[in-house]
């Protein structure tokens, strides 16, 4: 088995996702993998494991032709960097920074699993449109990696931030979280270079001449969906009853699903959701486009 390095038949030991207000019941979508080898079972408990997992499944995707690969790079390049500036001492706080790292990848991790097992119930909608339209093929990489980076930050990452209890500490939480912003400034155009190279070599040249644009443009994205979940994860941790609980992660899956949605259809919705999320996604999409 190709993921057997991560098998372990416990279940119960795995967290829920978040209720989602996503899609239900959609068709089975293309899946390239065997759902009992998504990333394995068991939980990663190590960001070295987070890494290996992405590695490891980025190999799988770009195998099988999978565009799926292009949020799994992307993910995988920015979790390498972080481990390293975890190792070398960078952080504030690294053993809460490592928590984040590991919550974060989990909500990844079952989305996926849950997915290829076609229980699409406990998969966000944002993730079922990306797992979807990524695996059909029939979009841009953009598009692809887009999609993918709008259900981790929009929909994953406040409820991450809530699991890990960085939120909770905001003296010395929100430093780190910054500084992993900074990690994203880093990684950025060596994401965007290694995704043209993989998937669409023929766009190096004008990719290479609007890059700093193209960088300028997803640094603002990423600026604003972060902002907006740590926001997002405050309003979780001063939760006070499940209907409450309920009705903000319904707000936080209705705000992904509706900027998936801007970006298949490559224009920016009004009203709801916020005009922040929206108008960062699409002004990236905008501006991307160019290269595809």
């Amino acid at each position: 088995m190709k993921f057997e390095i991560f098998m372990n038949k416990n279940l119960s030991t795995l967290p829920s996702l978040a209720p989602s207000a996503g899609k239900r019941g959609a068709s089975t979508p293309v899946a390239s993998l065997d759902s009992q080898e998504v990333f394995g079972l068991r939980r990663f408990t190590t960001v070295d494991e987070v890494v290996k997992g992405l590695a490891h499944l980025e190999s799988v995707f770009r195998e099988s032709d999978d565009r799926r690969a292009v949020f799994a790079s992307a993910y995988l390049e920015i979790t390498r960097l972080l481990n390293q500036w975890i190792n070398g001492n960078y952080f504030v706080n690294g053993e809460l920074t490592r928590r984040y790292i590991i919550e974060f990848a989990e909500f990844y991790r079952l989305a996926l699993f849950h997915f290829e097992c076609g229980d699409h119930d406990h998969v966000p909608g944002s993730w079922i449109t990306s797992f979807q339209i990524s695996g059909a093929g029939k979009h841009t990489f953009m598009e692809d990696l887009l999609l993918g980076i709008n259900a981790h930050l929009n929909h994953d990452l406040p409820f991450a931030l809530l699991r890990s209890h960085q939120s909770f500490h905001p003296e010395w939480g929100h430093r780190d979280y910054e500084k992993i912003g900074n990690a994203i400034t880093f990684a950025i155009p060596v994401i965007r270079k290694k995704l043209v190279r993989h998937h669409q070599p023929w766009l190096r040249f004008p990719c290479v001449l609007l890059g700093n644009s193209i960088d300028r443009v997803f640094l603002f994205a990423f600026y604003t969906a972060r902002k907006n979940a740590w926001e997002a994860s405050e309003r979780l941790a001063a939760i006070r009853s499940a209907f409450e609980s309920r009705q903000v992660s319904l707000e936080i899956d209705d705000r992904a699903n509706a900027i998936a949605n801007a970006i298949i259809r490559r224009k920016v919705p009004r009203g709801k959701p916020r005009a922040g999320d929206v108008q960062a996604f699409g002004s990236l999409q905008d501006t991307v486009v160019v290269c595809d």
